[in-house]
C-alpha cells in the first residue's frame, strides 16, 4: 500500500490509453478519479495468476466483490458520490446505474467472453505484462473462468438466442442515453456522477480496444453521440499509469518498478518451471 494510501485496488492492466481493459475495474478507476478524497493506490498483479479482479485491500480488509469493493470506496470518500446533485437527479442516477447493470452486463460478457476469436484476443490483453510462467498459468485459469460465466449465462439457451435478445436491448438502452445526454458534457449536466463511471467502464473497451468480432462494437458505434460522449471523458480520466490517484491526475506518473526480492523470487520460480517442463518433456535429460 503506498503511503499516505487509506487503500490499495489492484485492477487488470491497461493498454491503448485505457487504464485498465476490463470493464469492472475501469468502472472503480473512474468512480475513484471523479470522487476520490483521498488517495488512493492503483496496482497491477504482474505475477498474480489470479483470474478474478478487481479487488482492494484498504485499512487491513480485502474486497473481493465489485458491490463491496464499491460500497468501501464510497465510504473512503465520506458522504459518498453525486452528493451535490439533487435529490430528484440522485434517484434517476440511481434508476439509471440499476438499469445500466441489467442491459449491459450479461450481454458484454457474452459478447466478450462467449465468442472464441474475442475471448483468446482478451485473454491475451488481460494477460499483458505478466511473466513467464505466470502469463500461461494466468491463461489457463481465465479460460476457465470465463467457461464457467458462459455456461452460466447461456445455461437455457443458445448464445445466438440469449445475444440476440441482448443486442436489442443494448441498442435501444443506447438511444435511451443518447436523449439524456443531448449536448450537455455528461449524463447529467455540466460534472460527472458516477452514473458516467459507470456507463464509460463498459463502453471503453469496446470504444477503444479492436475486437476480431465487432458485433457490439458496430452496435455502438452506430450510436455516435455515445462515442464522442466515451472519448472525450477518456481525455479526462482515462490516462494510463499506476500509482496513486489523486483528487487531480497529473500529467504523468512513472509505473511502480518492482522489488528487487519479488523478481528474484519470481526469476527462480520461472526458472524452476522450465526445468520441470524439461525434464518431464524429455527435452532436458539426466544421466
Amino acid at each position: 500500500m503506498e503511503r499516505g494510501a487509506p487503500g490499495t485496488l489492484y485492477v487488470f492492466r491497461g493498454n491503448y490509453g485505457l487504464p485498465s481493459v476490463d470493464p469492472k475495474c475501469l468502472q472503480l478507476i473512474f468512480l475513484l478519479r471523479i470522487h476520490a478524497k483521498h488517495n488512493i493506490a492503483l496496482k497491477t498483479c504482474r505475477f498474480c495468476t489470479y483470474p478474478q479482479l478487481p479487488y482492494l485491500n484498504s485499512n487491513e480488509k480485502i474486497y473481493y466483490t465489485l458491490q463491496g469493493i464499491t460500497n468501501a470506496v464510497h465510504k473512503m470518500v465520506l458522504d459518498g458520490c453525486d452528493k451535490t446533485f439533487s435529490t430528484l437527479d440522485k434517484s434517476r442516477i440511481l434508476a439509471y446505474k440499476h438499469l445500466t447493470h441489467n442491459v449491459f452486463s450479461d450481454t458484454f460478457d457474452l459478447h466478450f467472453w462467449g465468442y472464441d476469436r474475442n475471448n483468446q484476443h482478451l485473454i491475451k490483453q488481460y494477460g499483458e505484462g505478466k511473466h513467464f510462467p505466470f502469463r500461461v498459468i494466468f491463461a489457463r485459469r481465465m479460460n476457465r473462468h470465463v467457461q464457467r460465466i458462459v455456461e452460466d449465462l447461456t445455461e437455457r439457451d443458445t448464445l445466438a438466442e440469449v445475444l440476440k435478445v441482448g443486442n436489442e436491448a443494448v441498442d435501444s438502452y443506447l438511444e435511451d442515453l443518447s436523449k439524456l445526454l443531448k449536448d450537455k458534457k455528461y449524463l447529467f449536466g455540466d460534472k460527472p456522477s458516477s452514473l458516467d463511471a459507470l456507463v464509460c467502464g463498459y463502453l471503453a473497451p469496446i470504444v477503444i480496444l479492436e475486437f476480431p468480432n465487432k458485433i457490439l462494437q458496430n452496435i455502438v458505434n452506430n450510436h455516435k453521440k455515445i462515442v464522442k460522449y466515451v472519448k472525450m471523458f477518456l481525455q479526462e480520466f482515462g490516462e494510463e499509469y499506476e500509482g496513486v490517484i489523486p483528487s487531480e491526475i497529473p500529467q504523468k506518473v512513472e509505473s511502480e518498478k518492482a522489488p528487487l526480492g519479488t523478481v528474484v523470487i519470481a526469476g527462480f520460480i520461472a526458472v524452476s518451471v522450465m526445468v520441470c517442463y524439461g525434464l518431464i518433456h524429455d527435452i532436458i535429460k539426466v544421466n
